[in-house]
């Protein structure tokens, strides 16, 4: 019978495979049900760099420079879930992460090859849970422990963009987890969250640097109200760290914490985006700015805190649904930068148009212009710099 069951199992991916305008669905007895499917996204377009952003990775200082952008989507990705009664697992297969903070280690492999991170694959996510009355709990990696939802903007993923994150966008990332969450009503849910903490090297990576630790994992919480067209979903996040071996009078120990409050607004085929972010060293998070970590005055811990927020604004007509969104990021320490700016502030606005093809195939235009501020306690060569990429995205899912 096991060997019958793993054959039937073998020979529906085999099918699901060969079928890739189609999701494979299969639902058996005691409500059980297997899904399997998955995204093939390809970024067409190009990727635009002031004279000022050139200069800082070694470009020419005197002409802005244009590349061509002609990569496979990190969105593209293959996916399975199976159910059995009240319990579940869900695993995503995708493709390398983006180069964004607290993953270096994963890009390091692929650091020589900039445009060409795509021939690799991991474990995106892999969960599994439990329902009990109206309670869950969910164990594994995945993200969403605070994070609501995410504005539009799509193109550039392999480069590090995506859903505006660290433009505005605070993501918790695909970390290992505990949760619980309650559904109490239809107006009212929570989620807390257990999560394992990302790590930090003090000094520059290698033999000499500080290895960080965590004594407690990072507590993520979220609450859900359902107000009919409007929808809050305050939450926030505290984590801290521990640095060992540091030298006599250092701080050992820094705390990162944030609070958000997204609000989503539907109202026929129109719907809103909006968050409003403010949190102590948030580069401890996922893909912020390097500008929103700590920093060090004689050993000393001087917190950063840090604004952020972002518009999503968006309406469906017919196969066409065109978004308009903003991002704003603000670092600010002026314990630590006395000369010139006390921050740097970022922002980023664009729009796009997914057009539905067919219900396996999208098309989405883009535009998205980023303008990366001035750099802080400095009175020379402040500006960093802007880019813009442009182009179409398209995407089969199945």
């Amino acid at each position: 019978m096991k060997k019958l069951a793993i054959f039937a199992l073998v020979l529906g991916l085999a099918i699901a495979i060969a079928i890739p305008a189609m999701a494979f669905k299969i639902e058996g007895a005691k409500d059980q049900k297997f899904y399997f499917g998955g995204n093939a996204v390809v970024d067409l377009g190009y990727w635009n760099h002031s004279k000022e952003f050139a200069a800082g990775w070694g470009g020419n200082p005197n002409n802005d420079r244009t590349d061509l952008l002609l990569d496979l989507s990190q969105f593209t990705m293959i996916k399975a879930s199976f159910e059995s009664g009240n319990a579940g697992a869900y695993w995503e297969l995708g493709l390398a992460r983006d180069n964004i903070t607290g993953h270096e280690q994963i890009d390091a492999q692929n650091s020589a090859d900039k445009f060409n991170r795509s021939n690799y694959l991991e474990n995106r996510k892999i969960y599994g849970w439990y329902t009990f009355g109206n309670c869950k709990i969910t164990v594994g990696k995945l993200d969403g422990s605070f994070m609501a939802f995410a504005p539009a903007q799509t193109m550039g993923y392999m480069q590090g963009y995506f859903g505006l994150v660290g433009w505005g966008l605070l993501w918790d990332d695909r970390t290992t987890q505990v949760r619980y969450s309650q559904q109490i009503s239809k107006a009212f849910g929570y989620q807390i969250s257990l999560v394992q903490p990302v790590m930090y090297e003090e000094g520059t990576p290698g033999p000499t640097s500080i290895d960080s630790y965590a004594q407690l994992p990072r507590v993520d919480a979220r609450f859900d109200l359902n107000f009919g067209p409007v929808s809050l979903y305050p939450g926030g996040s505290w984590m801290q760290i521990k640095y060992d071996n540091l030298p006599s009078g250092w701080d050992d120990n820094v705390t990162f914490w944030q609070l958000q409050l997204p609000v989503l607004v539907k109202a026929g085929p129109f719907v809103g985006k909006f968050q409003i972010g403010y949190g102590q060293n948030i580069n401890g998070y996922a893909g912020e700015s390097t500008y929103q970590k700590y920093q060090r005055v004689n050993g000393s811990v001087k917190n950063t805190t840090g604004i952020t927020g972002f518009v999503d604004l968006a309406f469906t007509a017919g196969i066409v649904t065109p978004h308009f969104y903003f991002g704003y990021d603000r670092a600010t320490n002026s314990d630590t930068w006395k000369v010139g700016d006390d921050n740097n502030t970022r922002m980023s606005y664009g729009a796009n148009v997914s057009i539905k093809i067919s219900d396996n195939f999208f098309v989405v235009p883009e535009l998205t212009f980023y303008d990366w501020g001035k750099k802080p306690n400095t009175l020379v060569n402040k500006d960093i710099g802007t880019q813009w990429i442009g182009g179409a995205q398209f995407m089969f899912t199945f």
